[in-house]
């Protein structure tokens, strides 16, 4: 259409006969083609032997057509080649009944009524606080709707008991400017006697267009991970715990996600309020020496700002008295002490999360440096420990050369997953071997030696790094070949029981 052009109201008797041969829908978008004497609109798809109606876009550029919903109560007029753009967003479109549970429900409902035709026919499938519960032995599969400040949320969820996998998809059945986000969090089972909140990421809204859950948008949550920490329930709940709408705002320069208070919408704002609050509760109970959160603390008498955890006072000489924090609230739910973690629950139970905690922090573990190690950042960690020791990136064979006549003491190190173990090797002045490790839970060392002589091994032999390992020669083998240490290696494969 030229700048300036004059626009004209298509009239409705003229409308009516403009409608596609396919969708009935108007012929208000390109490119519109006829094919057998019929003509097709843009939206749906033509023969390759369809012939572009040329002249009617042309003459129609000058028109405003009524939105294909006008029949429902939409009054939008919309020029030629824009009412797609208008019909994926009008509040009166109509979409795919949500509910699953309801085989005979099979309707296209308009967005404008959804809300009141679930009160009438699915009231059951309507969640006020977006909780929903999965029993672990049993598949489901489920729509349910929320309202949040009149906008409907369609929570949309297909469980697989076999491989205890959740895919989860919120959809918005109101489409705006404003992008709509959302958190997932799996609260306790009071019925069991648990108590915790896990958090997840907030993870953005996608438009509602069909019943079905989404391969491609849908979020997996591989929920037997989490069965140990929840001490294996045999049914877990999930709650949408917030919805938070987001502008979007298109800048000169770049585009900008911009975030105001006056669009946060919360299902569970008392939960938000309280977690930014309660974190430096904590930071009492966290031991000096080994840095983990404990339950009870324990204060010297002599020095009564230092707090130790039960193990670690048992290192220290001096009468120790159990600490009362005052800011404890054993009832009350707290975050994770460790930065980008979302877990949530109550202090007792918080001090085995932080054991495992994804997120946690941990020193180097060679002695005499300060670095801060992340769990989660395996990869800067293995950069630095290089410094240290010697990496060998296979955890099934680590070699090492006894051939040092001086007792220098050496170090080598591998990782499994995001585990790292640290390995230090000497051999003494009696020619004996000495190995310490202090391994992780549920990791042992299997060790065997190979002589470059007679290039016989022997039998394999456990370490579980409890105490250090000092071998002398007669103990790694009786062999004569093998009273010479300067050919003698040490092969140790390092595994983690399941």
């Amino acid at each position: 259409m030229a700048t300036g052009a004059i626009l004209y109201e298509l009239p409705m008797e003229v409308a009516n006969i403009c409608r596609c041969y396919i969708c009935q829908a108007y012929l208000s978008c390109g490119p519109v083609k006829i094919e057998n004497g019929n003509s097709i609109c843009g939206r749906c798809e033509a023969s390759s032997t369809a012939v572009v109606h040329v002249t009617f876009e042309n003459i129609m550029a000058n028109f405003t057509f009524p939105c294909r919903y006008d029949s429902l109560g939409c009054k939008e007029r919309l020029l030629f080649n824009t009412s797609m753009a208008h019909e994926v967003k009008c509040p009166h479109r109509t979409v795919p009944c949500p509910a699953l549970l309801h085989n005979d429900c099979n309707l296209n409902v308009p967005i404008s009524v959804l809300h009141s035709h679930f009160v009438k026919f699915h009231s059951d499938l309507i969640t006020k606080d977006g909780t929903f519960k999965i029993n672990l032995d049993e598949d489901k599969h489920c729509n349910l709707i929320m309202m949040v400040d009149n906008v409907i949320v369609v929570i949309k969820y297909r469980y697989d008991s076999v491989i205890k996998c959740l895919h989860l998809e919120v959809a918005s059945a109101l489409v705006t400017e404003e992008l709509i986000y959302y958190k997932t969090q799996i609260v306790g089972d009071l019925a069991e006697g648990m108590n915790f909140h896990l958090n997840f990421s907030e993870k953005q809204c996608t438009a509602y267009e069909t019943h079905t859950v989404s391969n491609t948008n849908s979020v997996q949550i591989e929920i037997e991970k989490y069965l140990t920490l929840l001490s294996n329930p045999s049914s877990v709940t999930f709650k949408i715990f917030s919805v938070t709408a987001v502008k979007s705002k298109v800048s000169s320069s770049k585009n900008e996600i911009v975030v105001s208070s006056s669009f946060v919408r919360h299902l569970g704002e008392e939960f938000e309020k309280e977690s930014s609050s309660l974190l430096g509760d904590l930071r009492e109970n966290i031991c000096i020496i080994c840095k983990k959160l404990s339950f009870p603390i324990y204060y010297s008498t002599n020095q009564p700002l230092e707090k130790y955890c039960k193990k670690c006072r048992t290192q220290h000489d001096g009468t120790y008295v159990q600490y009362s924090n005052p800011q404890y609230n054993q009832n009350c739910v707290y975050p994770c002490i460790f930065k980008g973690c979302s877990y949530s629950c109550i202090a007792t139970d918080l001090d085995k999360h932080v054991e495992i905690c994804e997120c946690r922090t941990y020193l180097c573990p060679v002695g005499g440096c300060n670095d801060l190690f992340r769990f989660n950042e395996i990869h800067k960690n293995i950069q630095h420990l290089k410094d240290h020791a010697t990496y060998f990136p296979n955890p099934g064979e680590i070699t090492i050369d006894l051939y040092d006549i001086k007792p220098v003491t050496k170090m080598y190190f591998t990782n499994i997953g995001n585990i790292l173990v640290l390995l230090k090797s000497k051999v003494s002045n009696d020619d004996s071997w000495i190995l310490t490790s202090d391994l992780p839970a549920g990791v042992t060392l299997n060790i065997f030696f190979t002589h470059g002589h007679c290039r016989l091994s022997t039998k394999p032999m456990k370490f579980d790094g409890t105490k250090e390992l000092w071998l002398t020669k007669s103990q790694i083998s009786p062999l004569p070949c093998y009273a010479e240490f300067f050919r003698l290696t040490a092969v140790i494969s390092i595994e983690k029981k399941v």
